[in-house]
Parts: C-alpha cells; sequence; structure tokens
C-alpha cells in the first residue's frame, strides 16, 4: 500500500504539468482591471482628471437639486412661480414657500436645474442648486 502511494505521489509531484502551475495565468486574471485603469489613463489628454469625466456622466444622470433658501419681498410671485414648476395646488406651494429652505425640485439635470433657480430668481426669490 505504501508503495502505490510514493508512486502516486512521485509521479503527481514530478509531472510537468502538476509540478509547474502556471502562474502567470493566475495573475493576469487579477491584474486585467488595473492595466485598464493603467491603460485608459494612457490615452487621456494631459492634465485632464479623470475624475471630470465621472462628475459631467452624474450631472448627465440628474442628481441636482433646487432649494428655495429666501422668497425676498415677493412671496406671492415665488408661491405662482412654485406652483408653475411644480404644477402643484395653491397650500402645496405655499408650504414650500413658507418653509424656508425647502426643495423645490430634486433629481433634475443641470440644465434644467438652472432653468428652475432663474424662474424662482426672476419671480423674486433666492436659489441654490445642489
Amino acid at each position: 500500500m505504501k508503495k502505490i502511494f510514493i508512486i502516486i505521489f512521485i509521479a503527481c509531484f514530478t509531472s510537468p504539468v502538476l509540478a509547474q502551475p502556471n502562474i502567470q495565468d493566475a495573475t493576469s486574471e487579477v491584474d486585467r482591471p488595473y492595466e485598464q485603469e493603467a491603460e485608459d489613463a494612457l490615452y487621456t489628454e494631459p492634465g485632464t482628471p479623470v475624475i471630470e469625466s465621472e462628475k459631467t456622466a452624474e450631472e448627465e444622470k440628474g442628481g441636482s437639486t433646487v432649494v428655495l433658501t429666501d422668497f425676498g419681498n415677493r412671496k406671492i410671485n415665488v408661491i405662482k412661480a412654485v406652483r408653475k414648476i411644480k404644477d402643484c395646488g395653491l397650500k402645496e406651494a405655499k408650504d414650500i414657500v413658507g418653509s424656508v429652505p425647502s426643495i423645490v425640485v430634486e433629481n433634475v439635470t443641470l440644465e434644467e436645474a438652472q432653468e428652475v433657480k432663474a424662474e424662482l430668481e426672476k419671480a423674486g426669490g433666492y436659489a441654490e442648486i445642489e
């Protein structure tokens, strides 16, 4: 029994296939994501941060929020603007304007957020884009 075990043991570890595992194949799969990042970095323009491209993709998805910070001295005009923007009733618009700072719109693109902010400021209110 011992002789058979020893022969099998020697045959397994002296076999060229089993004796030298292909280490390069095992590490190449682990290193592939890092190699892809390095390759992507080579093709960007010099001085361009990679984070900037991630930020524009996030802005395109629509992650901007418009917050009404103050209604100034034209509360009625701001209420009318909020009603128009949100397409809501008078009570809901009064509650939004009355409880400043309050969110007017959220999860919109940057362009839409700038339009909403401009409309609120035109009515006499003060808004911020977050």
